[in-house]
């Protein structure tokens, strides 16, 4: 469970793979059934976030 800033941080590659996926593809995040696909700006946010080194 990616429930803390730390453990978030430590796994964004396969975050970011996982969102990036198309929405029928095993491995989607979000789960499509519980939340919609990310949106390509959402989806940028996380990329920046990464590129600034994880600023809180």
């Amino acid at each position: 469970m990616l429930n803390t800033y730390e453990l978030t941080v430590q796994n964004i590659d396969p975050i970011l793979e996982r969102i990036k996926l198309d929405t029928t593809a095993m491995g989607f995040m979000p789960y499509k059934n519980k939340r919609l696909a990310l949106t390509p700006s959402e989806i940028e946010i996380f990329e920046k976030w990464k590129e600034q080194g994880f600023k809180k």
